[in-house]
Formats: C-alpha cells, sequence, structure tokens
C-alpha cells in the first residue's frame, strides 16, 4: 500500500492481498469519488501508512509482519503524482473451490455486495486519480478473491483502465474455464496468465476443484489459434503451483512440452511452507535446478501473492525495455560511426542483462564470434537478443548475428516477429557460410561450403523449434520437405541442393514451394535463378506429386 491501490469488486479500498479480507480501509462510492472536494491520493489512512513506512514504522502492526508483500515498493515522499501499482477485483465471485480460497458458503458469508464492480464506478475512481494529481500508473493487474473473468463487463472495464492510463502495463490473472471471447483481443490488455496446476486432469483438478483440464487447454489452443492469426503482441503465461502431487519430472517436462505446444510462458509458483509445498523442491533453488534440465525457459517463484508474482513479472519487464533502449541507441550510434558511444550504449544494456563481462569488446569486431558464445547461456530477454543481432548485423558480423537470432527463437519461440526472423536467419545463414545471398553465384562455392550453407538453414526451419527433431541434411529431400515451412527456405535448399548436384532433390523442394505458395514472389526470383542449374519451372507441380508419390508409404 505504500506506492498503490487496491480496489475490490464491493467499491472498498483494502490491504493487499488476504489481509484485504480483515482489513478495510474505506468504502467509495460515486457520490463520494465525484464530489469536488474529496480527495483520494490525501485520504488519511494512506497518508498514514506513507508516513509510517518513511518513518521506518509499520502503519498496522497487529497486521503487517505477516503480509506476503510487506517491504515491496517504497513510500513516496510528499504527495505522490503517480502509483506504481493498482491491483482491481472485477469480480468476488469464482466457480471453483480450491482449498486456499473461501468455500463457497464461506465466500458469500464473508463478502459483501455488490460482488461485481460497477464500470461507472471504476470509472469514477479513475478520474478521481487523475484529478489529485496521478499522472500514470506503472502496472495495473485485474486480481482478486473472486475471478476477474467471471465479470460480465472484464472487457469494458479493461478498456476503461486502458483509456485513462494508456502507458500502463496491464495484466489479468485468471483459471481460464472458459469458453474462448475474442473480445480479449480488443480490450487492451498487455499479458493473460492463467492459473493451471498441472499437466494432467487429475493433478490439475487435486486443487482446482471443479475446474476442467480440457476446457481451459482448449481455452488456450483458441487463444494461440487468434495471435497467429492476427499477429497479437498478447503475452500469455501459464501459471503453475507446484505441489507434492504434481512436481515429478514427468509431468514438469509434460507440462513445457504442452507449453510449447500452446506457444505460453510458463511460470511455476512454490506455495507457502506447510501448504503442499513439493518435499523435492522444498525451495526456489531446487526449483530452479530442476526446471535448468526439464524446462529452461520457464520461469521459478517462491511463494508470491497477488501483487508480487505480478510485480516480479512487470519489474522484469521494464529492464528488458532498458537494455533494448540502450541497443537500440548503440546501433544508430553505431551508423553515425560514433565507435565510442556505440560500446557505452552496448555495454549499458550488458550491464542490465544479462550483465556479462565486456572487457573483449572492441571496435575492430563489435560483437566476435567468441565473445557471442560465452554471452548466449546468460541473456535473459529475448529483446536483448534481437537488439544485439540488430547490432551484428549493422556491424557486418554475420555469424554473430546468426547465433544471436537462433538463441532468440530458442528462448522465445512464440514472438510475433518469428516468420520474419526466421527470414533473416535463411539469409544470414548464406552470409555466414558463403559471404553473400547471391543464389546466382552459389555454383563458386565448395560442396563443403554448400553442405554448411544447408545445414544452417535447416536449423532455421524448422530446427529452433522445441518440438522438432533436427533434419539429417544427407537424408533424402524427400523424407523431409514437408517439414519445412518457410518459402525463404525452400527456395534456398533447393538452390544449395542443385549447386550441389542433387538436382532431382532441387526439384522436388521446387515443386513444394509452387505447390503451397504459388504466387509468391520468391516463386517468380526462382525463374531466373533456377535454369542454372538445368531446373525447369512449367512441370514442377506435376513433378513434385509424382515424386512425392513414390515415397509416401502405402497403407498399413
Amino acid at each position: 500500500m505504500a506506492d498503490g491501490l487496491y480496489l475490490r469488486a464491493s467499491g472498498e479500498i483494502a490491504c493487499w492481498g488476504h489481509l484485504g479480507d480483515v482489513h478495510v480501509l474505506d468504502r467509495l462510492d460515486r457520490a463520494w469519488l465525484s464530489a469536488p472536494d474529496s480527495d483520494l491520493v490525501e485520504h488519511p489512512k494512506l497518508v498514514g501508512i506513507r508516513k509510517a513506512f518513511t518513518l521506518g514504522r509499520l502503519p498496522f502492526p497487529e497486521l503487517c509482519p505477516s503480509c506476503p508483500v510487506l517491504g515491496d515498493g517504497e513510500a513516496p515522499v510528499g504527495r505522490p503524482t503517480r502509483l506504481d501499482k493498482l491491483l482491481i477485483e472485477p469480480s468476488y465471485l469464482c466457480q471453483l473451490d480450491c482449498p486456499a480460497c473461501f468455500s463457497a458458503p464461506e465466500r458469500h458469508q464473508r463478502g459483501r455486495t455488490p460482488y461485481m464492480l460497477d464500470p461507472e464506478l471504476l470509472s469514477a475512481f479513475l478520474d478521481r486519480l487523475t484529478a489529485d494529481g496521478i499522472e500514470a500508473v506503472r502496472f495495473i493487474h485485474f486480481e482478486g478473491r473472486g475471478d476477474p473473468m467471471a465479470s460480465r463487463d472484464i472487457w469494458a472495464l479493461i478498456r476503461i483502465v486502458r483509456q485513462a492510463f494508456p502507458t500502463a502495463e496491464i495484466q489479468m490473472t485468471s483459471h481460464g474455464v472458459y469458453p474462448f471471447d475474442a473480445r480479449l483481443f480488443e480490450s487492451g490488455l498487455d499479458c493473460l496468465r492463467l492459473s493451471i496446476d498441472g499437466a494432467t486432469a487429475p493433478s490439475y483438478e487435486r486443487y482446482r476443484r471443479g475446474g476442467h483440464f480440457g476446457r481451459v487447454i482448449d481455452h488456450l489452443r483458441a487463444i494461440r489459434d487468434h495471435r497467429r492469426l492476427h499477429r497479437s503482441t498478447l503475452r500469455v503465461v501459464w501459471k503453475y503451483i507446484v505441489f507434492d502431487w504434481n512436481s515429478s519430472r514427468d509431468e514438469l517436462t509434460l507440462a513445457r512440452r504442452l507449453a510449447d505446444e500452446l506457444e505460453t510462458e510458463l511460470m511455476f509458483v512454490l506455495p507457502e511452507a506447510g501448504t503442499g509445498r513439493p518435499r523435492r523442491l522444498p525451495d526456489a533453488a531446487a526449483l530452479a535446478s530442476e526446471l535448468s534440465e526439464v524446462a529452461p525457459r520457464a520461469a521459478p517463484y517462491d511463494c508470491l501473492d497477488q501483487m508480487g508474482s505480478a510485480d516480479t513479472l512487470s519489474r522484469e519487464h521494464d529492464s528488458a525495455d532498458e537494455a533494448a533502449a540502450h541497443l537500440a541507441a548503440a546501433r544508430n550510434a553505431l551508423a553515425e560511426s560514433k565507435t565510442d558511444e556505440t560500446l557505452r550504449c552496448l555495454r549499458a544494456a550488458l550491464q542490465i542483462d544479462p550483465g556479462a563481462a565486456t572487457e573483449s569488446l572492441s571496435t575492430v569486431a563489435l560483437l566476435p564470434r567468441s565473445f557471442v558464445q560465452t554471452l548466449l547461456p546468460a541473456v535473459r530477454h529475448p529483446s536483448t537478443l534481437s537488439g544485439l543481432a540488430a547490432l551484428a548485423v549493422e556491424a557486418g558480423e554475420w555469424s554473430s548475428a546468426y547465433d544471436l537470432l537462433r538463441r532468440y527463437l530458442g528462448i522465445g519461440p512464440h514472438a510475433v516477429d518469428r516468420e520474419a526472423v526466421e527470414n533473416l536467419l535463411v539469409r544470414l545463414a548464406l552470409r555466414k557460410h558463403l559471404g553473400s545471398e547471391n543464389l546466382g553465384l552459389l555454383h563458386r562455392h565448395s560442396p563443403t561450403d554448400l553442405l554448411a550453407a544447408e545445414d544452417a538453414v535447416l536449423l532455421v526451419d524448422p530446427g529452433h523449434r522445441p518440438s522438432s527433431v533436427a533434419i539429417d541434411s544427407n537424408a533424402p529431400v524427400a523424407t523431409w520437405v514437408d517439414d519445412i515451412l518457410l518459402p525463404a527456405s525452400i527456395r534456398t535448399l533447393a538452390c544449395l541442393r542443385a549447386a550441389r548436384g542433387d538436382i532431382e532433390g532441387g526439384r522436388l523442394l521446387l515443386g513444394a514451394l509452387h505447390a503451397r505458395h504459388e504466387s509468391d514472389l520468391n516463386l517468380q526470383a526462382c525463374r531466373l535463378t533456377l535454369p542454372l542449374y538445368g531446373i525447369g519451372i512449367p512441370t514442377l507441380r506435376q513433378r513434385w506429386v509424382r515424386l512425392r508419390s513414390s515415397v509416401r508409404p502405402g497403407p498399413s
């Protein structure tokens, strides 16, 4: 409460977390919020909390020691002009009956009506904050004792908040056992976090009583498909509370595979001690060690409450943005031949993420491959990798750019710009091994160099995807052509194959390109390139169909 507010569905402002159930500061209504002489920022209870923390005291000595978010944030000195965090409870109701939450009878006994947050009350609340001099809110989280998506007005509530504070990071946490609603993508939400505590129905439903594992997975699958179709930037996080019964290595591995398939981030959270914490993973260090092997891209957290877990994710987002800004400045400085400024900005970015030593950097080789290889395992944010890759391209460090973007797609496989990055990687693979992207000059290179370039292209498509197996370039083209997705990959591989003397393999690849992407510009470019290798265009589709039928296995 030192640098934020918690608005409950009933209109109460309360302490964060479970203490908000027993310690209500005040109950707001539209009449008070709209009165000209009202001042929410200088509310006596809030002023008292800020003053107590400023003086090094606890505002509520009987309650604060048990607060899970005690010490989170800093109390502003004087009248604040911005809030760090705002927690909003859209609904006090929930269809589930999880053991750590209220039972249905207890929920109604404790709760105060109304059970749903009135959009007009929320608008008046936000208008009051603006009138009281609050210029911005850094992070806004829709969560509470009920499930936010139980509110019939949830999408309107998010839009109201987005309009009031357009620069805020807005997140919502839900159990997600609902049908897919496309309004999710129109609301202005930045991050959706779904609580799914298990990778199989029996383990999930042991804690999420009344939930349905199949429905929430179907919900995630529909969200994934919509994100793909509309190139949405919405972040989706699978929050997995790790209990004794869902912590086996097999189940954690299954969760990682499901998360990869559903294109979600995966966050594992340990519950409070004494509430089912797994014996084999008793603390965050043990969990992190386990995840480094079974789910290296997943994030481990230890006993985080509502605002604590959300704030951790938001701070991570802030540091990623700061590092990316330094890298953008480095690239601009390099384009203007300001080498000292380039190195200064680059070092500043690496002090944030990953904080790696930068003594080996020089203007002769801005991002030498040896340095990049030591850097890759330490980088945490995908945006840092893409920023470094852009800098490497500007510097002409093709091998470093290729390695950085491969790693980018490895730790951020669900990036919205994935297809553009893959296309760039295909070009970088040629520059890395052949020094040029010109397919018409392939015949000048040795078979060894051509094979190395082909392997590099195959690693791009589809080798980086977690669910894929790297393709053996020595295997017949017919055995792996169906796994290649990108038109640029198919075109490049066809030319490389033909240049190595495998004319039939080149024809099969170009036939696949013609069959799948008849209007693709890459195919038009092939009309100029492929006659060099004895491949004609007109009969490619028929040849592809004939060759595919000859290698397709018959009925078993």
